[in-house]
């Protein structure tokens, strides 16, 4: 099973996960699936769908922060190095240090333009400002 860590993320060379690269797995898990049921191999057409709807249902769960800093608090944050995004974890770039639930960016729309999460998902929506501040 492929891992939802990145161990390098970007530019930034941060380890962890992030909506981004969760959300570019979870394209390629529907594509692996898309791919079996055409060639007839309806077990694997499940495994693949099965897990991509696992990880679509905990995204949240693993990258949507209620604890941040921007706008109320609720994002997708830029990326975490643990499985809690409420958690005390922090990033270091060239700037300083800083909570991993501080640090937002508009990656979380790769969750939409991939078609992992719809236009007008809660999550996504909340997401929005508090990453335009953050840039």
């Amino acid at each position: 099973m492929v891992a939802l860590w990145s161990t390098t993320e970007r530019w930034e060379e941060q380890f962890g996960q992030s909506p981004s690269s969760i959300a570019a797995i979870i394209a390629g898990l529907v594509a692996a699936a898309d791919i079996a049921r055409q060639n007839g191999d309806p077990t694997s057409d499940a495994r693949w769908e099965s897990t991509a709807d696992l990880w679509r249902s905990s995204i949240a769960d693993r990258t949507y922060t209620t604890d941040g800093f921007w706008g109320d608090h609720r994002y997708y944050e830029r990326i975490d190095p643990t499985v809690d995004p409420n958690g005390s974890a922090s990033l270091c770039f060239q700037e300083g240090c800083f909570f991993a639930h501080d640090v937002a960016d508009f990656g979380f729309l790769d969750l939409v333009r991939l078609g992992v999460l719809p236009p007008d998902d809660p999550n996504v929506s909340t997401s929005l400002s508090p990453s335009d501040s953050a840039v």
